[in-house]
Order: structure tokens, then C-alpha cells, then sequence
């Protein structure tokens, strides 16, 4: 029955692995930004390339759904995170150093020598956390917290710029741009206004997951320390 159950286990693992691969959170995003294009070039009586019938069709519309949604999270990530590297990494780093400073590791070894390093210490010193925490296997709950964490945020990141996307068929609606206007101010306005809205309280909902994510990972690792002891 044991060797079943590992056979099983590493079956699981290896589906995992693959929609870890290709992330479903990309999909989220993807999917609403293809509706905002599919929906404009029906404004302008055309309809995107979809040549092929059957199942290659689904999985073009799958390939589609997958790029759109690597795109909209890149824009939206590169919209919430501050563009001058001394300025994210300053806020960053302030953060974390808050954090480890909260559960009591900012004055114990080997935290306080890699926060005095040069180089921008506090961020390699996160990215070590990450790497203890998949190295050991009975902190597999917390990293599975936090991917969902990452996941999460990358889901936020990409529906900020999906949902730009739909503001700006909007506005091309009311006002025409190449086609006969068809939408009135009061209706247009106000959708406007939500949409964007909407991508602001998407893009802080990202920033809240990051926070919890270092704030999960560092509890984590203050809590292994603890039981070490």
C-alpha cells in the first residue's frame, strides 16, 4: 500500500507541477482582457482572427487567454510598482526590515549580518528565506499559504490592467473614435469611473497579498526558529 501511495503522491506532484507551470491565475485576467478586445472589434464590425473550428479553436482561445494574461500582469505589476529601482528597493526594504524587526530576527544571526551587507542586503536575505522555507519539507503548509499569496497578487496585478483595457473600449464607444458614437455621457461616464476604480482597488488588493506574503514568511521562519530552540 506504500509503494501505491507514493506512486500516487508523485503522480499529484507532477500535475502540480504542471499548473504550476502554466499558472491558472494568468487565465483570470487573460480572459477579461481577450472579452475587452473581442468586444472592440465587434464595435468596429470585425472579429479577431479565429481561423480554426473544433478543438484547435478552444485551444487558441486557451493560448490567447494564457498570453493576454502574462501581458496584463506585467503591465499591472510594472503600474503598482515604483519605476526607479533605488525607490522600490528603499520601500522594500523598509517593510521588511519592519517585519523581521516585529517577530524579533532583525538582531539575531545570521539576519543581522546579512541586513548589514551592501547590495541591498534585505532583499537577497528575503530571497534566502524563500529558499530555507522549499528546502524543508515540514514547512510545506506555509508554502502553500505562501503560492496562494503570489498567486493571489499576480490575479490583482493582471485584472488592474484588464480592466483599463475595458475603460478604454468604453471610452471608445462613447466617443466614436471610428465609429458612429453609440453610448450616452450618463451611461459612459459613470462605467468609466467604476472600471477604474475598480483597477485602483485591484491594484491594492496586490500590494495587501505582497504584505502578508513576507509577513507569512518570516512568521514562518521565526516560528521554525523557535521550535529548533
Amino acid at each position: 500500500m506504500s509503494e501505491i501511495a507514493d506512486a500516487l503522491k508523485s503522480v499529484l506532484t507532477r500535475i502540480g507541477n504542471f499548473f504550476d507551470l502554466f499558472d491558472l491565475s494568468f487565465f483570470v485576467s487573460g480572459s477579461v482582457a481577450l472579452g475587452s478586445l473581442v468586444f472592440g472589434a465587434h464595435l468596429y464590425g470585425k472579429q479577431l482572427p479565429f481561423r480554426y473550428e473544433g478543438w484547435l479553436r478552444v485551444l487558441t482561445i486557451i493560448m490567447a487567454c494564457y498570453v493576454l494574461g502574462l501581458l496584463c500582469f506585467a503591465v499591472g505589476r510594472s503600474i503598482r510598482i515604483p519605476k526607479k529601482p533605488a525607490t522600490r528597493y528603499k520601500k522594500f526594504e523598509a517593510s521588511f526590515s519592519k517585519v523581521l524587526e516585529a517577530h524579533g530576527l532583525s538582531d539575531e544571526e545570521p539576519f543581522k549580518t546579512q541586513l548589514a551587507r551592501a547590495n541591498h542586503g534585505n532583499r537577497r536575505l528575503y530571497i534566502r528565506l524563500w529558499a530555507e522555507i522549499r528546502q524543508r519539507e515540514n514547512l510545506t503548509p506555509s508554502l502553500l499559504v505562501l503560492n496562494r499569496y503570489w498567486v493571489m497578487a499576480a490575479t490583482y496585478d493582471g485584472m488592474v490592467t484588464a480592466l483599463i483595457l475595458w475603460a478604454v473600449v468604453v471610452f471608445i464607444w462613447w466617443l466614436g473614435i471610428g465609429i458612429t458614437p453609440s453610448l450616452s455621457f450618463k451611461i459612459a461616464l459613470p462605467v468609466i469611473i467604476a472600471l477604474l476604480f475598480l483597477a485602483f482597488i485591484c491594484s491594492r488588493e496586490a500590494s495587501r497579498f505582497v504584505r502578508n506574503q513576507v509577513e507569512e514568511l518570516v512568521a514562518t521562519i521565526a516560528f521554525e526558529r523557535s521550535r529548533a530552540r
